[in-house]
């Protein structure tokens, strides 16, 4: 580097001989062909700054060139201090900043990039060619970096996308906004196809020019495949729920008219025919009487469980004291016939639909009173707790996490407690209709009703000593 000789000034806009903060500044000078400054390139332009092979290729000299070059000022020179004009002189600054640091973190980031192999992760030039690649980028797309850097990025979209333009219009998206996220369908090098969640990120320069992007790619297909299952199901639930309308349609109008006609041929053979039948043929009729009010109740409680799953609930302020008086009023004469004991305790008000907890706690103290031991009187006990679910750190304004448990318990027959579950399903019966009558709906109609209020149902049960159910409901 050349230093300006005793008396020469350096006046180029820009220039200082001070240094910027946390850089060093050198201002140099360079003669224009005078004796007394000829060599000073020479003397100064020498290793104290510069690795051997810089100066072996001459990059000292070269930089020195260029920037003598570009500066040109105007000057003082021992000579001319008389006040003659000044020589023309070129003063060069040279600034130099200690970037060490940044250049570890660069290759250390550069080297955690190219170990991830969970995400492809490369860049791109400003046309969209391939410049860098990394572990994951070779494992999810398939090319070794020899195979795919230089080549276009266009080479993962699929034909139709390709002619569709979408690989430029990414890169326009990303240009315009400085990212484009984007999923579908990528192409691997063995030609096979893979669902991708793409995001491409501008890369701009100081001076805000685009310099490329970076790609960042995730195999999604996992996600993809369980998302289209999911969409199959919803699609085939949906079409067995319009199947079960259809079918609640029929059953309520179609199928009700024939079951009354059976109904009352019965009531006719028995009024006119009574005689001629004799035992044999009253028991017959008989027979056919109760098998079509099976089918009747059967009938209503498809129709039940259809409108409990497929209406809107009509959600209102519920008293469930007042709820369990009306049923117990309905239930008298067989709670006296049975010698059967119900203790309500207190319950609460909530918010739910008044129709479906009738009918909820309607299935579960019917079904404690009937499934009673031979012999032993029914002892019904309802109750109901209101708890906090949530943390207690958590529960200071918080309005989420309580709920109600409405409790029905008995000391009836009792079950396994391997049926827990299994007696909510549709049909479900863990007794004869020789011992039990029933359609194996009553329970499943619980659950549903739970369900669409958002809790759930569990119940407990020993052979021999009764059962509990719970019906667990968020509080609103």
């Amino acid at each position: 580097m050349l230093t300006p000789p005793p008396g020469q000034e350096a006046r180029s806009p820009g220039a200082r001989r001070s240094g910027t903060h946390g850089c060093k500044s050198e201002v140099t000078f360079e003669a224009s062909g005078r004796a007394e400054h000829r060599g000073l390139s020479e003397r100064r332009c020498d290793g104290r700054f510069c690795r051997q092979d810089d100066l072996d290729q001459g990059k000292p000299r070269g930089a020195l060139r260029i920037a003598a070059a570009r500066w040109e000022i105007r000057g003082r020179n021992p000579a001319h201090a008389r006040g003659r004009p000044a020589r023309l002189g070129r003063i060069v600054m040279k600034v130099t900043r200690d970037i060490t640091e940044r250049r570890r973190a660069d290759e250390a980031l550069r080297v955690s990039v190219d170990s991830v192999k969970d995400y492809a992760i490369f860049m791109l030039d400003r046309d969209g060619t391939v410049a860098s690649w990394n572990a994951g980028a070779a494992r999810i797309k398939g090319y070794r970096s020899d195979e795919i850097i230089g080549k276009p990025f266009s080479v993962f979209y699929t034909q139709d996308d390709i002619a569709a333009g979408k690989p430029d219009l990414g890169l326009e998206a990303a240009s315009r906004d400085g990212r484009f996220e984007d999923e579908g369908w990528r192409v691997r090098q063995d030609g096979s196809l893979f669902w991708a969640s793409v995001v491409i990120d501008v890369l701009r320069d100081a001076t805000g020019k685009t310099r490329g992007f970076s790609n960042v790619t995730r195999d999604m297909s996992e996600k993809k495949r369980t998302a289209d299952e999911i969409k199959d199901l919803a699609e085939r639930l949906l079409r067995s729920d319009r199947e079960l309308e259809q079918f609640a349609y029929v059953a309520s109008h179609d199928l009700q008219e024939p079951l009354r006609k059976i109904q009352a041929f019965g009531d006719q053979l028995r009024l006119e025919y009574e005689n001629q039948l004799g035992a044999e043929g009253q028991y017959y009729v008989e027979r056919m009487d109760q098998l079509a009010k099976r089918m009747r109740v059967l009938i209503d409680d498809l129709l039940t469980f259809e409108r409990v799953s497929n209406r809107d609930n009509k959600v209102t302020t519920v008293d469930l004291p007042e709820v369990v008086s009306g049923i117990l009023s309905e239930l008298d004469a067989w709670i006296k016939e049975l010698r059967a004991i119900v203790k309500v305790e207190a319950l609460p008000t909530i918010v739910a639909d008044p129709v479906q907890m009738r009918q909820l706690l309607q299935n579960l103290i019917g079904n404690a009173l009937k499934f009673h031991r031979p012999d032993v009187p029914p002892v019904v006990t309802v109750s109901a707790r209101c708890r906090d679910t949530r943390a207690p750190r958590r529960r200071r304004g918080d309005a989420t996490g309580k709920v109600c448990d409405i409790i029905v318990a008995d000391n009836g027959i009792g079950f396994e407690n391997k049926y827990a579950s299994k007696i909510f399903n549709l049909f479900q019966r863990l007794h004869g209709l020789e011992e039990y009558e029933g359609t194996g709906l009553g329970l499943a109609i619980c659950r549903k009703i739970v369900e669409r209020h958002g809790g759930t149902i569990t119940a407990e049960g020993k052979p021999g000593e009764g059962a509990k159910f719970t019906a667990t409901l968020p509080c609103r």
